[in-house]
């Protein structure tokens, strides 16, 4: 693979613009990432690595929880339940475990909601659309030429919805 190749330029260029446009919005220093779905698919990761507590007791006995940070569903047992599966949690991990580490070594707040965390979970949108890219770029040289694969990414990144989903909102689950 050569960086000589027009769809790979494009790729760059759809997360060069992706990336630009995630840090120049800010969403994630006013921590307006993780908010909406994006914290049923993500609460999964603070309640069991910070609070270490699936079973969500915790939001009954902490204090200083961030009000709204965990959406649940309360049984007819009184238990709670988190309202989404965790298959998006599975891939925010990577991104939340890189937030924490650096949250760790820089004293930032290690809450799961503070600014690193609202960044990186931000980011995850970006990469897992470019590795849907590359994807989409191997399965379409089996078939067109490198110009014609360079022309739909182009219109797949630029033209589509994509690029709001993979930069605007790239913590929702659209982009992965």
């Amino acid at each position: 693979m050569s960086l000589k190749s027009p769809s790979l330029v494009v790729i760059l260029l759809a997360a060069v613009a992706w990336i630009y446009t995630v840090l120049n919005i800010g969403e994630y220093k006013s921590g307006h990432v993780i908010v909406e779905d994006v914290i049923s698919y993500y609460s999964y990761l603070p309640a069991l690595f910070i609070e270490k507590d699936l079973s969500l007791q915790f939001l009954d006995n902490t204090p200083n929880v961030i009000p709204n940070a965990y959406w649940h569903q309360e049984l007819p047992t009184g238990e709670k339940v988190f309202k989404m599966t965790l298959g998006v949690s599975v891939l925010y991990a990577p991104f939340f475990f890189m937030a924490h580490v650096y949250a760790l070594l820089t004293g930032s707040v290690t809450n799961g909601f503070s600014t690193p965390y609202q960044l990186s979970i931000g980011l995850s949108g970006v990469f897992y659309a470019c590795m849907g890219l590359l994807i989409l770029r191997k399965l379409l040289r089996k078939y067109y030429s490198e110009k014609e694969v360079a022309i739909t990414l182009l219109i797949v990144c630029f033209g589509t919805n994509l690029y709001n989903y993979a930069s605007k909102e790239a913590a929702l689950s659209h982009a992965f």
